[in-house]
C-alpha cells in the first residue's frame, strides 16, 4: 500500500512536471514566434524603404541622363536657328550687293591698270 501511495505521488508529480514543461514550452515557442514575426516585419519594412530609396535614385539618374541629351539637342537646335536667321539676312544682303555690282555700268567698275601701261 505504501508503494502504491508512493507510486501515485510520483505519478502525480510527473504529471505536474509534464504539464509545467508543456506549458513552458508553449510559452517559449509563442515568444519566439512573436519575436520572429517582429523581425520579419522589420526586415520587410527595411527592404521596402531601401527599394523605394534606390528606385527614387534610379529615377533621378534616368531623368538626368535623359535631360542631358535633350538640353544638348535644344542648345544645338537654338544655335542652328540662330545661324539660319543670320544666313537668311546676310544671304539676301550679299545677293543684293552682287546684283547691284553687276548692274552698274562698266565705266564705274574699277579696273586695275598695270603700272607698266600708265
Amino acid at each position: 500500500m505504501k508503494s502504491q501511495q508512493l507510486f501515485l505521488g510520483y505519478y502525480k508529480e510527473l504529471s505536474e512536471l509534464k504539464s509545467t514543461i508543456s506549458h513552458n514550452a508553449r510559452e517559449l515557442i509563442a515568444a519566439q514566434k512573436e519575436e520572429l514575426l517582429l523581425q520579419k516585419q522589420h526586415i520587410l519594412q527595411s527592404s521596402r524603404s531601401m527599394l523605394a530609396k534606390e528606385k527614387q535614385n534610379l529615377l533621378l539618374s534616368a531623368q538626368k541622363t535623359l535631360q542631358r541629351p535633350q538640353s544638348i539637342i535644344q542648345q544645338k537646335k537654338s544655335d542652328l536657328e540662330y545661324l539660319k536667321g543670320n544666313l537668311k539676312i546676310f544671304t539676301g544682303q550679299y545677293l543684293r550687293s552682287r546684283r547691284l555690282q553687276l548692274e552698274e555700268p562698266p565705266e564705274n567698275h574699277k579696273t586695275a591698270v598695270p603700272a607698266e601701261c600708265a
